[in-house]
Order: structure tokens, then sequence, then C-alpha cells
């Protein structure tokens, strides 16, 4: 009875460290099992900071010109962000990983981390990271196809009309427009 006891306790210490928060907490767990399999991949490391209060703090305040609230804003977020991104940019610099900080949005983009970087950083600044994701990309369709499209409704309009009234071109919608020749 005394070693199924002991052999429960091992197991449920193990699950412990196997499920740390600085591994699973905070890593999506999607990445995690992309880099798992030994793929790379490009990361965003979201930084822990009090954006929203931070903007709130310049909503409704008044500057003789909208060019100075504009500047404000920008060098006090600068400032700040620099100062929340400090110890993850000297951690990466310190590996030689090339990174892309963003003041704006308060990230840092990593391209092709490999599994082991990932769970380091995510151990080495639990406190001061929100998530650490894959990069999402947006694939937008080229204007040119757009246009294709469209001339090419018009030139052989639905049922004989220079409508377009709610008809889809690509992923453009054009609601109420009616076109003449």
């Amino acid at each position: 009875m005394a070693k199924l006891i002991l052999l429960v306790g091992l197991s449920c210490i193990a699950g412990l460290v196997h499920t740390s928060p600085s591994s699973s907490s905070i890593v999506n767990p999607s990445l995690l099992a992309k880099v798992a399999r030994g793929k790379r991949a490009n990361i965003t490391i979201v930084i822990n900071s009090p954006l929203r209060t931070f903007y709130a703090q310049y909503h409704g305040k008044s500057y003789p010109q909208r060019g100075q609230k504009m500047t404000a804003v920008r060098e006090a977020l600068i400032e700040l962000t620099t100062k929340t991104q400090a110890p993850i940019r000297s951690f990466l610099e310190s590996r030689g990983v090339q990174f892309k900080a963003m003041w704006i949005t308060n990230r840092i983009f990593v391209k092709n981390a490999e599994e082991s970087l990932i769970l380091e950083v995510a151990s080495a600044h639990q406190s001061s990271i929100t998530e650490i994701r894959e990069e999402i990309i947006a694939q937008i369709d080229p204007v040119e196809s757009v246009l294709v499209n469209m001339t090419a409704a018009l030139q052989n309009p639905v049922g004989g009309s220079t409508s377009l009234e709610h008809q889809k071109f690509g992923n453009v919608e054009i609601l109420d427009k009616v076109w003449s020749e």
C-alpha cells in the first residue's frame, strides 16, 4: 500500500512539473503542439502592460493642436513599451535571436522560433508576458483581382441589367450601387 501511495504521489509531482505555468498557461496550446513536432514558428510575444489604462489617460485630454497630442501619446507609449519590453529584448539579444519590437501594440515578433526558445522565454519572463502565440497572417485578395471581377460583371450584367445591388465580387460586396452606361 505504501508503494502505491508513493507511486501516486510521484506521478502527481511529475504531472505538476510537466504542466508548470511557464510552459502551458502563457504559451498557446496549438503553438506548443506545432513546435513539439520539431517545426519552427513565427511567434508573437504579447507583453503584459496596462495599455487600456495608458490610452484612457489621454482620452478627452485637450491639446492646442492635434499633432501635439499625437506626439505626446507616441513618446509616452514608446517610453512605456521600452521599459516593459526591456527584459525580454535583452534575453533575446543575449541568445542572438533576431526580433522586431512593436511599440504601438507592445508585442515582440520572432521568426522561426523553436520549442526550446519559446519555453525558455515563457519560463524566464512568465510575469511579464500575457501570451505567446503563433503570428497571425491575414491574406487579402489583391485589388487587381477584385477590379477584374467587377469589370467582368459590368460587361456581362446579370439578367440584362447593369444594377450591381447586393452582388459580390471577390471579397468585396457593393451595396446599393447602380451603375449606368
